[in-house]
């Protein structure tokens, strides 16, 4: 090991289940987040967090678009390597990975490459779980066991809409799964930062054999069929703001049970800012971003889940235009 390697954090979680949320509160809460790199992998063909960060001014973020996991292992390790080149700049790397990924891929990937694995510390795995839907996600086909079972700290987020009862469950299936998971309750991600960014290292054999996941996470190139489909949809005409939230409410409302993930930059006639739009299941929120200032004024949505038809979301869409 050489004498002053890179920390590095994973964050995992299923979809919507507060990853970026907990992203931006290490960056806001850093003395120097441009000391911080930060890695976004993304399961659309659109980029959408990068732009939700950037007021932060990480270090540098970089984009891996598709599943790490799979078939886009190859850029993940290469973006590594890169940012390893920055390594004099750098405190810490932070790695956000897609909501359907495995968490022990991503840190084999690290653990298992001849350089990464001397220049990186695997500082552990974060894994935020959405309190309110963890339990009908758990075996299906995005990897929430996993991510619990390969967790060195969990969050359990979202307990401000999760009855008690659930929440219980919720921890009683953590605890049959990761007994030696550090867990703690959170609303909005909010909680003490420090417990989190110094795990002391992934011991990965401890872990390895108590859970199957796409394959063993020694092998090299697998494959599996993933039933979660992406929609990704980047438009250039402003939305008429009640139209548009009288659709997203109709459409959600009707595909609740397919709609795992959504969220996207909205441009809406007459508003100066970005609107950021997030969702979960039937749970769908719009925030005021960053001023558009003199970039492109763009529209960049993504919706994750079951069953998605491609042409009804952009059908529904157009219909919105101002």
């Amino acid at each position: 090991m050489i004498e002053n390697p890179l920390p590095v954090s994973i964050i995992s979680g299923f979809l919507g289940s507060g990853k970026t949320t907990l992203l931006k509160r290490i960056l806001a809460s850093s003395k120097n987040a441009s000391r911080i790199a930060v890695i976004e992998n993304e399961l659309g063909d659109i980029p959408i967090d990068d732009l939700i960060l950037a007021e932060f001014a990480p270090a540098r973020m970089d984009t891996v678009l598709g599943r790490t996991c799979c078939e886009t292992r190859g850029t993940f390790i290469k973006t590594l390597r890169e940012i390893l080149k920055s390594r004099d700049s750098l405190d810490k790397l932070v790695i956000e990975s897609t909501g359907v990924a495995h968490p022990g891929m991503l840190a084999n990937a690290i653990l298992g490459d001849p350089e990464l694995s001397q220049k990186m510390k695997l500082d552990g795995i974060i894994t935020i779980v959405d309190s309110a839907n963890f339990i009908s996600h758990l075996d299906g086909d995005g990897h929430a066991r996993e991510q619990v079972a390969f967790a060195d700290s969990i969050i359990i987020n979202k307990c401000d809409i999760a009855d008690e009862t659930k929440i219980q469950q919720v921890e009683n299936i953590i605890q049959e799964i990761n007994p030696s998971a550090n867990c703690v309750r959170t609303s909005y991600a909010d909680t003490n930062l420090s417990n989190l960014l110094e795990l002391g290292g992934l011991d990965i054999k401890k872990i390895a054999g108590r859970i199957g996941g796409c394959a063993s996470i020694c092998s090299g190139h697998h494959s599996h069929s993933h039933d979660i489909s992406t929609v990704a949809i980047r438009t250039n005409e402003a939305y008429a703001f009640l139209s548009l939230k009288e659709w997203l409410e109709d459409y959600i409302a009707k595909h609740r049970d397919d709609i795992y993930r959504a969220k996207g930059v909205l441009w809406l006639a007459n508003v100066d800012k970005q609107i950021v739009f997030q969702g979960v299941h039937d749970n769908f929120y719009l925030d005021v971003g960053e001023d558009w200032g003199e970039n492109e004024r763009i529209n960049s949505l993504i919706f994750i889940g079951v069953n998605l038809n491609e042409k009804e979301i952009r059908d529904g869409l157009k219909k919105c235009v101002y």
